[in-house]
C-alpha cells in the first residue's frame, strides 16, 4: 500500500516479479514472500512479454546494497537456527549450472572439507540437483549435483531447496564457490568469498559482476587450483 499525503489517498499496488532464467527452482526463492503477487519465469534469451507496467535496473549499483528477503517455512527457519548455534561454519558450492564452471571434480571435495575443519570451521556444502532449459540455444538438461560424505561438522544440504542454501550464505562466517548463483548472494550479502572461477572468465571490462567479484572476493583460477590450500590459508587469516 503507498499513501499519498497531498490528496490523502491510499494506493494498493500489485506487485509482481519477472525472472530472467534458465532455472526453473528461481521460483522457489520467492516462496512465501508476501510482497509479491505473482512469479514469472522467462527464459533469459528471450524477450520480455508481459502485458503490465515494469520497472527494469539496470545500474548494479543501485542494487548492491538492497537485498531482498527470503522467507523460509517453520521447519527451514529450525534447520537455520540449530546449525548457527553450533558454531562458525562455511558455505562451500563447487557445482555449477555447466561443467566448464564446476570445480566439485577438479579437486579432492573430502580433502577440502576436512581442511576447513582443521580450521576450526563446521561446513555446509550447498547444490541442487536440477533440470536446466535454455530454449534459444535447445539446452536441456539434467544437472546432478550430489556428494556423500559423512563426518562431525559436516552438514550436506545438497537438494535441500534453494531457499534454505540461500539463508545459509546469509549466515556463513565465509563463503567459498564457483562461478554461479551462491556466488552471486554472497556479492549481494557481502560476504567475504572465495571464488574459484575458470581460466579467463569475466575479464571483459564492461562485466559488472567480475568487477564486484575482486573487489569483495578472493579469486582463484582454474589454472592454479593445485594452490588452493596456500590460498585457502591466505583467505581464512
Amino acid at each position: 500500500m503507498v499513501e499519498n499525503n497531498r490528496f490523502k489517498k491510499k494506493y494498493f499496488l500489485d506487485l509482481q516479479v519477472i525472472i530472467h532464467t534458465t532455472c526453473k527452482f528461481s521460483k522457489e526463492l520467492f516462496k512465501y514472500n508476501p510482497f509479491f503477487s505473482k512469479i514469472h519465469l522467462v527464459d533469459f534469451r528471450e524477450d520480455i512479454k508481459i502485458d503490465f507496467p515494469t520497472i527494469q535496473i539496470n545500474n548494479y549499483k543501485k542494487i548492491s546494497n538492497k537485498v531482498m528477503p527470503v522467507f523460509l517455512s517453520e521447519e527451514e527457519s529450525k534447520i537455520i537456527e540449530n546449525i548457527k548455534n553450533l558454531g562458525p561454519y562455511i558455505a562451500i558450492h563447487p557445482f555449477a549450472g555447466e561443467d566448464f564452471r564446476a570445480w566439485d571434480k577438479r579437486i579432492d571435495l573430502k580433502s577440502l572439507i576436512n581442511k576447513l575443519k582443521e580450521k576450526g570451521y563446521n561446513v555446509i556444502l550447498l547444490g541442487g540437483s536440477h533440470f536446466r532449459e535454455a530454449k534459444i540455444i535447445e539446452q536441456r538438461e539434467n544437472r546432478e549435483e550430489l556428494f556423500e560424505y559423512e563426518q562431525e561438522g559436516f552438514y550436506n544440504f545438497t537438494n535441500h531447496g534453494v531457499r534454505l542454501c540461500f539463508a545459509a550464505v546469509n549466515n556463513a562466517t565465509y563463503f567459498i564457490g564457483s562461478s554461479s548463483a551462491y556466488s552471486t548472494a554472497a556479492w549481494c550479502l557481502g560476504k567475504k568469498s572465495l571464488s574459484i572461477v575458470p581460466d579467463g572468465q569475466f575479464l571483459k571490462p564492461t562485466n559488472w559482476w567480475y568487477k564486484s567479484l575482486h573487489e569483495k572476493s578472493t579469486v582463484l583460477r582454474f589454472e592454479n587450483i593445485d594452490k588452493i590450500y596456500y590460498v585457502l590459508d591466505e583467505f581464512l587469516s
